[in-house]
């Protein structure tokens, strides 16, 4: 039986050097002999021609053998193996230096540190105790740093690294709209290519190009596993989440104030957000308008949310829905916010709706109730059911509001029909539910009484 001739692939790493051969599941044995190690995979020769390519002879020296690999180390190092995907990983690396702990009798003395030093000391054991790796025993806070950004951010990361003393990151560090050039295809290509140039360890900067091209094109889910920068993260955060550091940068510039407001900061320049705005790729406006827009109605500049909603290519049914409710369209919100249930956005617009307490017809009732059967079995499905039992009652839909109201609701749809039904709707009402607990069933009752009728069940 021929043997597999496997590739060796190798790499410098600062502190070890690292060889890398794809064995799939076949089985291996490294044996060390002193300064030399003899590696073995079954069924397997070695392809070593590429090696010194791309690490020079300090700590390995030599190579050879075919069915057994010879390696010669030329310092006082230790080769370990591991696996990895398919990979038979090696590091070569001068084994941890132990020291051993100095006994002395005497009071220690207290460590003393230039006062930036304090600050960053300080800061990182805050950072440490936020993430649950130390249990300080005083209640030590991290301040913020020169930028202003604190250490306990949404990545647990030192975002100052990046930061000039005003705390405003590089333009190009949220410069999203020079990160592509309207070509996907060519743009993901070459992206990708770049992640494939490196054999033994994925290359930073590759894995953020991919992502700073995800993120040109309004992608931030698939970016958010490749960025490699805190502020390229901090940007994915404010894409998903509209929160993240990036709040401190609405001093810095217009590409600042638009990522601080979808972020979540108060909005100080809407004009600086729309000359941002317009220079984004469509498809990142698409992905970050609905933020804005938010943004903008808080801030009570229907305006500018209008603008944004013009240099949005594809603006969403809640966009229009949220402008109309602020010019006090409610009709034309009331619209739009039931088309949306039929969007990605159907959560958003039914909470938005049910915040305007609309009257609704029958239609609009079966528009909502065909919305809520498909998150029946999702937690919210009991909140929002009696939302909408409780919103049919106070639009005269008695019926259709018992059809669906669990127990919890029933108390207020009584007494919303007791109260305000005229004596036909109740009378029709009345006469059919049935089972209800004695107190609700002691409202009914009363009614009846005042109408000059017996009992519910004694008719």
């Amino acid at each position: 039986m021929n043997a597999d001739t496997l590739p060796v692939w190798s790499g410098e790493h600062g502190a070890f050097t690292r060889l890398v051969i794809p064995i799939g599941a076949r089985k291996w044995d490294l044996v060390s002999r002193g300064r030399n190690y003899e590696l073995t995979v079954v069924g397997s020769d070695f392809d070593t021609r590429e090696i010194f390519t791309r690490i020079d002879r300090t700590r390995l020296t030599a190579v050879s053998g075919e069915g057994t690999l010879y390696l010669t180390l030329g310092c006082h190092c230790q080769a370990f193996a591991d696996t990895e995907d398919g990979n038979l990983i090696i590091d070569i690396r001068e084994p941890a230096a132990i020291t051993l702990p100095i006994v002395v009798e005497q009071r220690p003395v207290p460590l003393e540190l230039p006062p930036m030093q304090q600050q960053i000391f300080a800061a990182n054991i805050a950072r440490a105790a936020s993430a649950a790796f130390i249990d300080p025993l005083t209640d030590l806070k991290s301040a913020p740093n020169s930028a202003g950004i604190t250490y306990q951010d949404a990545f647990g990361t030192r975002t100052d690294l990046e930061m000039d003393r005003t705390g405003c990151l590089p333009a190009d560090a949220l410069d999203v709209a020079t990160w592509g050039t309207g070509e996907f295809q060519a743009d993901m290509e070459d992206a990708i290519s770049r992640m494939a140039e490196g054999f033994d360890s994925l290359n930073d900067d590759a894995r953020e190009a991919l992502a700073r091209t995800y993120l040109y094109y309004g992608l931030p889910e698939e970016a958010e596993s490749l960025a490699t920068s805190p502020a390229t993260r901090s940007i994915i955060t404010a894409l998903l989440t509209g929160h993240s550091s990036l709040t401190t940068q609405s001093s810095c510039g217009d590409i600042g104030h638009l990522w601080a407001a979808a972020s979540g900061a108060q909005i100080t320049d809407p004009a600086a957000i729309q000359r941002t705005f317009r220079s984004l790729p469509p498809d990142l406006r698409n992905a970050l308008g609905d933020r804005l827009i938010v943004r903008l109605i808080a801030a009570q500049d229907l305006s500018a949310t209008a603008a944004i909603i013009a240099m949005t290519p594809e603006p969403t049914k809640l966009a229009h829905a949220r402008l109309a409710l602020g010019l006090g369209d409610f009709s034309g919100a009331k619209s739009l916010l039931l088309a949306a249930l039929d969007s990605e956005q159907a959560g958003e617009a039914f909470d938005l709706f049910f915040a305007t307490k609309p009257q609704i017809s029958v239609r609009d009732f079966e528009a909502i109730a065909a919305y809520a059967f498909t998150i029946r079995r999702a937690p919210e499905y009991g909140e929002k059911i009696s939302q909408l039992a409780e919103l049919a009652s106070q639009s005269g839909l008695y019926a259709q509001a018992f059809d669906i109201a669990p127990d919890a609701a029933l108390p207020d749809i009584v007494r919303t029909l007791v109260e305000t039904a005229d004596d036909a709707e109740f009378l029709t009402v009345a006469l059919t539910i049935k089972d209800l607990p004695p107190p609700l069933q002691g409202l009914i009752n009363e009614r009846l009484h005042r109408m000059g009728f017996a009992a519910a069940n004694e008719l």
